[in-house]
C-alpha cells in the first residue's frame, strides 16, 4: 500500500474553473512535489537498463551481421570480374589460371589501383588500363 502511495506522490489534481471536474496533473522536474518521484524512477532505470542493454547489444549484432553480409556481395562479385578477366588474359595469350592472375596483379601493384578495378577494366574493354 505504502509503495502504491509513493507511486502516485508525483500526481496531484488541479480543479477546471467554473467546474466541478478534477483532472491529474503531472508535476514537472522543477516542482517542489516531485522529490519522493526521484528514488522511483531511478529504480524503474535500474531496473529497465538490462533490458536496454540487450536490445543495444542486438542492434550492433544486426548491424555487423549486414555490414558482412554486404561486404561478402561484393568479395563475390569481385570474384566474378575477377575470374572473367582472368579468362580473357588465359585464352588471349595461352596462359595458366596464376599467371593471368599475376599479370592482373603485376598492373594492380604498377598502377596502384585495386585489383577489381583493373579487372573490371579488362572485361569491359578487352584490354588491360594503360599504365599512369
Amino acid at each position: 500500500m505504502a509503495r502504491r502511495q509513493a507511486g502516485r506522490a508525483h500526481v496531484g489534481s488541479a480543479q477546471s474553473v467554473g467546474s466541478g471536474l478534477r483532472r491529474p496533473t503531472v508535476l514537472g522536474r522543477g516542482s517542489a512535489a516531485a522529490g519522493p518521484t526521484v528514488g522511483l524512477r531511478r529504480g524503474a532505470a535500474a531496473r529497465f537498463a538490462p533490458y536496454a542493454a540487450v536490445a543495444i547489444a542486438n542492434m550492433y549484432e544486426y548491424q555487423s551481421a549486414k555490414d558482412l553480409a554486404g561486404n561478402l556481395q561484393v568479395a563475390l562479385q569481385s570474384r566474378a570480374v575477377i575470374d572473367q578477366a582472368k579468362g580473357v588474359l588465359m585464352e588471349r595469350h595461352k596462359i595458366t589460371a596464376d599467371e593471368a592472375f599475376q599479370a592482373l596483379t603485376h598492373a594492380s601493384m604498377a598502377q596502384n589501383r585495386k585489383l577489381r578495378d583493373i579487372a573490371d577494366h579488362l572485361v569491359r574493354t578487352g584490354q588491360l588500363p594503360p599504365a599512369a
